[in-house]
């Protein structure tokens, strides 16, 4: 047996252990309170005010922010933000169609960049951004389709043959396909014509202003054909594959429409995106909604979220949509209340680090991390030294005996 077990008095190793609890304590509280504090600056001062509280959001609605320019002054503002386009990096691109311009945002709302070529763009309308950050815009003034780098340079730009008039645009690969006036533009993405197909009509295979288009995981084109309020699947070649959605009803109006008709029926579908899951989401803006089509079952709605008005959180005409995987949120372009929305929707997202990012997001709820970690230490600290605290308690009793 060991002479270090039994060479310490034991009241000296209680009264020193009675010290370190006696301070891990103090910690502890001293933690908890920086807890609390933090909590309430959180919840009672960095809480902006007049952010909309959940039970004023449309049901299963979560707003994150607004954007209305990059700045307070004239020429600062939006003027008509037509579409919204979310690059690899997080970047919000929208449209300001009524001052010739393409905006940039960071993720957080901050100003990035301008992007105006008023030789090629003047009337700019759909936008995307490649994999590779390259921002593609629609010009309807012109009839361009324009590429700029990420940096904002342009990179190329062609017109849309017979100078049609382009609408939107979709980038998977190294094709580009552009809705337009008179049907339908396959591009190469270095701006080469590989097919032309479909005109405008009222016909199941016919589009009549398509204010959306995204490219599905098999090249499968969904197309949202807006006047004729209808969505329609198509392959890059042009074969009709389905009109949707499943179900549904044209309806001119919401007054005067049950609530059951109401949710079956689409009015002016307009921009479109996937989320996290591969959900089909558009924007409807004469419903004032986001709306949720499951693709696999030609289109059926499987959700609606959004209502009418003009406090955040609520939409006047939304006409573009697009969806961040990393932060599971969509940028709407919320076009006649003059402003681009920040919002979530239920089920849009199964990916666990997007969860994280999503709730840290939220607000400032990092703060919290550091007390907490502290916290924790102390605790396991604590613990510890209770345990080796009994064992030796136990050696010094047994070498007594």
């Amino acid at each position: 047996m060991s002479d270090d077990v039994i060479s310490e008095d034991p009241r000296d190793r209680t009264e020193r252990g009675s010290r370190t609890r006696f301070a891990l304590a103090a910690v502890l509280v001293l933690l908890m309170l920086l807890l609390g504090v933090l909590g309430w600056f959180i919840v009672g001062v960095l809480q902006p005010a007049g952010v909309p509280t959940s039970a004023s959001l449309p049901p299963g609605l979560e707003w994150v922010r607004s954007i209305y320019g990059f700045g307070p002054g004239k020429g600062q503002q939006f003027v008509s933000p037509n579409h919204t386009a979310i690059g690899p990096d997080g970047t919000i691109w929208v449209t300001d169609q009524g001052a010739s311009r393409v905006l940039g945002f960071n993720p957080d709302g901050t100003f990035k960049a301008q992007l105006r070529q008023p030789k090629v763009m003047q009337r700019p309308e759909g936008i995307t951004v490649s994999a590779a950050g390259d921002i593609y815009v629609c010009d309807f003034g012109l009839g361009n389709v324009v590429v700029f780098s990420p940096d904002g340079r342009v990179l190329r730009w062609w017109r849309v043959e017979a100078k049609d008039l382009p609408i939107q645009v979709a980038v998977k690969g190294d094709r580009a396909v552009v809705t337009a006036m008179s049907g339908v533009y396959v591009f190469s993405t270095e701006g080469k014509l590989v097919a032309k197909w479909g005109s405008r009509g009222k016909a199941d295979d016919q589009l009549d202003l398509a204010e959306g288009i995204v490219i599905g995981p098999d090249d499968t084109l969904y197309i949202a054909d807006t006047h004729n309020a209808k969505i329609k699947a198509f392959t890059m070649a042009g074969k009709l594959l389905w009109v949707g959605p499943k179900g549904a009803t044209v309806a001119p109006k919401k007054g005067g429409m049950s609530d059951a008709a109401f949710d079956k029926s689409l009015q002016l579908p307009a921009g479109m995106t996937f989320d996290g899951n591969g959900r089909l989401v558009f924007v409807d803006p004469f419903s004032f909604q986001i709306i949720v089509l499951d693709t696999k079952d030609k289109g059926s709605i499987v959700g609606r979220y959004g209502d009418s008005g003009q406090s955040d959180g609520h939409f006047v005409y939304p006409l573009g949509i697009s969806y961040d995987p990393a932060r599971d949120w969509f940028a709407v372009a919320d076009t006649s209340n003059l402003r681009v929305q920040i919002v979530r929707i239920p089920g849009s997202s199964s990916n666990a680090l997007a969860g994280l990012r999503r709730a840290a997001s939220g607000g400032p709820v990092w703060l919290c991390s550091v007390p907490l970690l502290l916290l924790l230490i102390a605790l396991a600290v604590a613990f510890s030294g209770r345990r080796r605290d009994e064992r030796h308690s136990a050696r010094v009793k047994q070498a007594q005996e």
